[in-house]
């Protein structure tokens, strides 16, 4: 797997929720993204394209003003000075840090402050319609339909492609004895990065699309040039699809 695959997948493992890769990748319910064997994502269009104006596909949004926390084999400590080849500055806020460690591959820490939570609404009709599309076939197997998504803002990601790695993240103002529960995307403590060790990927989003949920058609009914997908008999709809962007590759 490479980097945006093994994020997704340890965010889908922590959250329930699919991780967008980079974070900043915009998304909107309804659009319809192609998802490569790399973990790439680019835009295709929307369903309501697609399927012209006589169709409508509802959607709901909904405010999200609680600050959000998530991590995987990651850990916060103070810190004055870092291990393993950071170094922190010295003088007034040299103890305003905070050091994020990993202890595997693919672990992450995911912060955002507030956003809004946006769905569709009708999943079923969104999946009919995708069956449609794919039987005459303007539906292709590595296409994804965003369902449900979490805009957020602002937000921070870190994420960990090696072992035992580390970044050293500076506050612009004194923080509280437990940094363990300080959400590092909250701009009153204005962190920045100072230095970090080998195989950290780092994003500070003032908007970003951090989590999705999605459909993909199973790849089994893409064998034999769709002969499923043609049949004359209905297709069961519940076995048809998958919320796995990266089924092909997981399976």
């Amino acid at each position: 797997m490479n980097e945006a695959q093994n994020y997704s997948n340890a965010v889908h493992e922590e959250t329930k929720w699919w991780g967008t890769f980079p974070i900043e990748f915009p998304l909107k319910i309804g659009e319809i993204i192609k998802q490569d064997k790399e973990g790439g994502m680019s835009h295709v269009g929307d369903i309501q394209t697609k399927l012209g104006a006589g169709v409508i596909f509802r959607t709901e949004s909904s405010p999200v003003s609680a600050a959000v926390t998530w991590s995987h084999h990651a850990s916060r400590n103070r810190a004055a000075t870092a291990e393993g080849g950071a170094t922190a500055p010295t003088g007034v806020g040299a103890q305003a840090a905070v050091k994020v460690s990993f202890s595997a591959i693919a672990g992450f820490v995911l912060d955002y402050v507030a956003g809004t939570y946006h769905r569709l609404l009708d999943v079923d009709a969104a999946r009919r319609a995708v069956l449609g599309l794919a039987k005459n076939g303007e539906w292709e197997s590595d296409y994804v339909l965003v369902t449900e998504m979490i805009e957020a803002s602002p937000a921070t990601v870190i994420a960990s492609s090696a072992q035992n790695s580390s970044i050293l993240l500076n506050a612009s103002v004194a923080l509280p004895a437990n940094v363990g529960g300080i959400n590092l995307a909250d701009p009153k403590f204005g962190f920045s990065s100072s230095s970090s060790t080998e195989g950290v990927y780092q994003s500070v989003s003032a908007r970003s699309f951090p989590l999705y949920h999605c459909i993909k058609v199973y790849r089994k009914w893409w064998g034999g040039r769709s002969a499923e997908l043609q049949a004359v008999a209905n297709v069961n709809i519940d076995k048809a699809f998958t919320d796995d962007p990266f089924e092909d590759e997981n399976v």
